[in-house]
């Protein structure tokens, strides 16, 4: 027997069924399990529900002969009605199929208002729930590894795409109906070339020759102009005429004269191109006085190019791009502006000099200075301090013992008025002691004003006393 479950035994089976056909069709729970304790007389045993809650009602039932063997019931057997517990529930429930090695048993669940009934199985077999639990694990790490090694695969074919792109540039940048002339500022063309480019980079020629430079007038001025387009994309060939697209505007599009020097650093300056994305269209212009000084302070020619390119990451799906480097003419600067850079920068700085001295970032001038001896190293040594102060303490000590040798007759018997004057100042010495050690102002000068007045007075009439005694001695 297994707890939570009781046995009904297999020889009263065929009476179990003949009770149940004469039982009512709705009883509720206490009916049933009393009805089932009232066959316990006759071999059988009650059977008792599992859960029994107000939305859901499950009773397990589980038939063993009293042998020891087990009594299955077909699938064609209707469940008893002495477990119907609603006039609702249908008659009769099915056993799962291919339950093999289980016991079976029926569930009465009540998920709505009408209950219902479905098969109940349980499984008792532990090699059955340890055989499931590997299988689950397999499937598990299966799954696991599959993910893992798709993701691997992903990212490799992502890398060897990007290699490719990048080893392998796809788009070229060309130039269409492109023109480089010299004109006047009036607007007469002096010299000019309409020119265009290839897709292959090896077959692109400057417009003018660069062993030939050309001399550059004061009222010259430069302008190029042309249309710029992306061979070798099937976006790019689709479109009519030299259109570029957003997607192939260029990151770096400079016009860039420079000198044609040896130096490590040759003098050179830049101009940022602005491009069109709807037509390609670009227009550049330069006048002779806008060359910087230091270009045409250099005795070289100046070697005027166009560099186009863009970078990887806005390369897209069609490829990286071939940068362009297309070398345009040689120029010679005017003389006279060459004259006037040399003495500009013998006599004084150019604005962007002089700006980089005052505002920007260079070293300082080194600043020194030298401290004052302190006066610990210029006082006299201990032996001459000690000295001098003996004698300081010690002489207004002398002083004051030969006054006292000269008033001491004097002392022996003074008069009212001068012992007076003497209480009197001895009365403002005082005052003073107790206004430093913690008398307010306020507190004191009513009594300073009167002891002063009192020393004031009682001081003038000793004084004229001791005047009589003078001039009568004398």
């Amino acid at each position: 027997m297994r707890k939570g479950r009781k046995v009904i035994g297999a020889a009263a089976s065929a009476k179990f069924a003949a009770l149940a056909a004469n039982a009512p069709r709705s009883r509720t729970l206490a009916n049933s399990q009393a009805h089932f304790q009232s066959l316990a007389g006759q071999s059988f045993r009650t059977c008792r529900s599992n859960r029994y809650s107000n939305r859901q009602i499950e009773i397990s039932l589980t038939c063993k002969s009293g042998d020891g063997g087990h009594t299955t019931r077909t699938a064609g057997d209707t469940f008893p009605e002495e477990l119907a517990f609603h006039p609702g529930t249908p008659r009769g429930a099915r056993l799962n199929e291919a339950q093999r090695q289980r016991r079976v048993g029926w569930s009465v669940h009540a998920p709505s208002p009408t209950l219902g009934l479905r098969p109940y199985c349980h499984s008792s077999s532990r090699p059955h729930r340890k055989a499931l639990r590997m299988l689950r694990r397999t499937h598990t790490i299966s799954w696991l590894v599959s993910a893992v090694l798709l993701s691997l695969l992903l990212v490799a074919q992502l890398v060897a795409q990007a290699s490719a792109a990048l080893a392998e540039p796809k788009l070229s940048y060309v130039l269409k109906s492109a023109k480089l002339a010299l004109s006047t500022v009036d607007g007469s063309s002096r010299l000019s070339k309409e020119f265009s480019t290839h897709a292959d980079y090896a077959k692109n020629v400057a417009p003018f020759a660069l062993d030939s430079p050309t001399l550059l007038e004061n009222d010259d001025v430069i302008r190029l102009t042309f249309n710029l387009g992306v061979e070798g994309s099937k976006s790019a060939a689709n479109k009519d005429g030299a259109a570029l697209g957003k997607e192939h505007v260029p990151h770096q599009a400079f016009v860039v004269l420079a000198a044609d020097s040896n130096d490590a650093e040759p003098a050179s300056h830049a101009w940022p191109l602005t491009v069109k994305p709807s037509t390609g269209r670009v227009s550049w212009n330069l006048r002779m006085d806008r060359i910087p000084a230091p270009l045409l302070r250099t005795a070289s020619p100046l070697t005027l190019s166009l560099l186009i390119a863009n970078f990887a990451s806005n390369s897209g799906s069609d490829g990286t791009y071939s940068p362009l480097a297309l070398p345009l003419v040689s120029l010679r600067p005017p003389t006279s502006l060459v004259e006037a850079a040399l003495a500009s920068s013998a006599a004084s700085l150019t604005p962007r000099q002089k700006a980089e001295i005052e505002q920007g970032f260079h070293g300082i001038p080194e600043h020194r200075h030298t401290f004052g001896v302190p006066p610990t190293e210029t006082m006299p040594s201990t032996k001459v301090s000690g000295l001098a102060s003996v004698v300081t303490a010690v002489v207004p000590w002398v002083f004051f013992a030969a006054a006292l040798a000269i008033i001491k007759p004097e002392i022996q018997s003074p008069s009212t008025k001068a012992l007076v004057l003497f209480g009197a100042l001895v009365g403002l010495e005082g005052l003073a002691v107790k206004y430093w050690i913690g008398m307010t102002l306020f507190q004191m000068l009513p009594l300073l004003l009167g002891a002063g007045l009192v020393t004031i007075i009682v001081g003038r009439s000793a004084l004229v006393e001791l005047r009589r005694k003078r001039l009568a001695v004398s």
